[in-house]
């Protein structure tokens, strides 16, 4: 048993979900996104997962609904400019900081309009959406048959998903230490509340349940497997070493 990775795993337990950059920095184990979002880098970033299934106009014309957008609504504001139609900013979780919206959408006051930020999709129209997209949320989501429904719900005939998804344990030097815990322990000791510790396999089977046609874009894995393969708890042994050991992986879904 790795006592420092436990020992950090149950002082973060106990901290809010969201911390301040000054105490992200302090811990060693969270070096994830700590600068200040980059919108541009955020859409260059979907565009290159797209690849070649990137529509010809991509986004001139399109409504384009990003889940997980965090504290700003800077990549809808990027999508707006780039020419999407409407660009909605999905997220229920993460107030708004006012300040560094305004930031992001300094000089370009004028997309405010096609720009929508909603806490839930329940109001939106079945089939008004052209493309889905999300970067590091569904591994965080509880219920992802509940979350693919709907949003099958809300494509138009010929769109598509785009999900980026990050596997690795969330204390990014151990990418594959949860993997060791059975589920009661896990949950009732060391998960910090969002982290249900979901396969690439997992979210293809959901989507699919969904009614979409799902494709692997990348499943790919990181150094630190091969330590810890030989301790995963025996409550994984129906999933394929591939799926445990992938540690990023991009899935797109259409109707």
């Amino acid at each position: 048993m790795n006592a420092l990775y436990v020992a950090a795993r149950l002082s973060r337990r106990l901290l809010p979900t969201t911390l301040p950059v000054w105490m992200r920095k302090a811990l060693p184990f969270l070096d994830g996104n700590l600068g200040a979002a980059d919108s541009a880098a955020m859409v260059r970033l979907y565009e290159k997962r797209m690849a070649d299934r990137k529509p010809a106009t991509w986004p001139q014309g399109l409504t384009v609904l990003e889940v997980g957008t965090g504290a700003t609504n800077g990549s809808c504001y990027e999508l707006a400019a780039r020419g999407a139609a409407k660009a909605i900013s999905l997220e229920p979780f993460v107030a708004l900081n006012t300040d560094a919206d305004a930031a992001q959408m300094a000089g370009r006051t004028e997309l405010a309009a096609r720009v929508q930020r909603l806490l839930s999709t329940k109001e939106l129209p079945s089939g008004s959406v052209d493309c889905i997209l999300s970067n590091s949320v569904l591994e965080h989501v509880s219920e992802p048959d509940a979350l693919f429904v709907e949003l099958a719900r809300l494509l138009r005939p010929g769109g598509f998903m785009l999900h980026i998804v990050d596997y690795r344990d969330h204390f990014f030097r151990y990418p594959y230490e949860y993997l060791k815990w059975s589920r009661k322990a896990w949950d009732r000791w060391l998960n910090p509340g969002d982290l249900p510790r979901w396969r690439i396999t997992d979210h293809v089977a959901a989507l699919e349940r969904a009614g979409l046609r799902v494709e692997v874009l990348l499943a790919r894995q990181t150094p630190g497997w091969d330590a810890v393969k030989p301790h995963v708890h025996a409550e994984f042994a129906h999933y394929s070493e591939e799926a445990l050991a992938t540690a990023f992986g991009v899935l797109w879904a259409g109707v």
